[in-house]
């Protein structure tokens, strides 16, 4: 035990690592490139109402029924409450996002 445990370590490693060989490129298996999935593709479900920038688009007054100059600004100020809730657990996409839509 008078090895460092720095160097016992090593030798654990090389003891093994012994009869392995590196694979070349012939042998080697391509990995299947990630598949991509699209948030909010084309089957109906929002996107989460993110720009091309990454962030949620700007408030227009008028665009939201309901919403006026006062609350938008209070709204972007961070100032308004949770009124209510919303549960989608266990839910599938499109029935959650039905309900989203009627909430």
């Amino acid at each position: 035990m008078s090895q460092d445990p720095k160097a016992r370590g090593r030798d654990d490693f090389e003891r093994a690592m012994a009869g392995v060989r590196r694979i070349t490129g012939a042998e080697r298996v391509a990995e299947p490139a990630p598949r991509r999935t699209s948030v909010g593709g084309g089957d109906g479900v929002p996107s989460g109402g993110r720009g091309s920038s990454g962030r949620p688009p700007g408030i227009r007054i008028g665009s939201v029924a309901g919403l006026n100059r006062r609350q938008a600004d209070r709204l972007r100020r961070g100032e308004l409450g949770v009124e209510d809730s919303l549960d989608l657990h266990g839910c599938t996409r499109r029935d959650a996002a039905l309900r989203v839509a009627g909430f």
